[in-house]
């Protein structure tokens, strides 16, 4: 069955249901979409998300890696730049030695690392399934069997004295009296 071209600010024709668009973007409609990247159509959530600073920059964009680029790590300031030619080359320079040295690295290291972590996690899975968990589990009947002595024995031996305390702090009664200039206080409590 042929299904007829609809047109999506993504372009072209994207099945009967359109892919939803990037969480935060504000593409062709102008809304906020939901976390859970569906488009959202109500009047009520749209918020404008993308906030320039003067170099139009977004200034609530959070990246999961810090930016490492020539352009982000090199800024120089509008005010003083140095020469074009310069800022092209020393880009070049930077990125391909950067891409060479970490290239070279990896293929050095990655395996190595691999198989170090692999038998770190491999230790701690051992550790945390066979050790912690059953030594937890062996707290946990070690409490309730003290809970079983201890709970008893608060009720028999120290529920009465508590009970006796509060009642012997209950009948304290005195009389307090505060002079000030100002103002005159009479407190009176139960005498003794």
């Amino acid at each position: 069955m042929d299904r007829p071209n609809k047109s999506y600010p993504g372009g072209g024709y994207q099945g009967p249901n359109p892919a939803p668009h990037h969480y935060g973007s504000m593409e062709g409609t102008g809304q906020v979409n939901n976390p859970d990247c569906t488009a959202s159509t109500s009047p009520a959530q749209i918020i404008p998300i993308e906030v320039e600073d003067e170099l139009g920059e977004n200034i609530y964009k959070m990246s999961p890696h810090v930016p490492i680029s020539h352009d982000d790590t090199f800024k120089e300031s509008s005010a003083i730049q140095g020469f074009a030619f310069m800022k092209t080359v020393s880009r070049l320079i930077y990125e391909y030695t950067h891409f060479a040295i970490y290239a070279t690295l990896t293929l050095i290291i990655a395996p190595i690392m691999s198989f170090v972590w692999a038998i770190f996690f491999a230790i701690a899975h051992i550790c945390v399934i066979w050790f912690s968990q059953p030594a937890i589990k062996m707290l946990y009947i070690f409490l309730r069997v003290c809970q079983l002595v201890y709970v008893p024995f608060v009720r028999f031996f120290l529920d009465p004295l508590y009970k006796s305390l509060s009642l012997v702090f209950s009948s304290i009664r005195g009389q307090f009296r505060l002079h000030s200039s100002d103002v005159t206080l009479n407190m009176k409590t139960i005498q003794v």
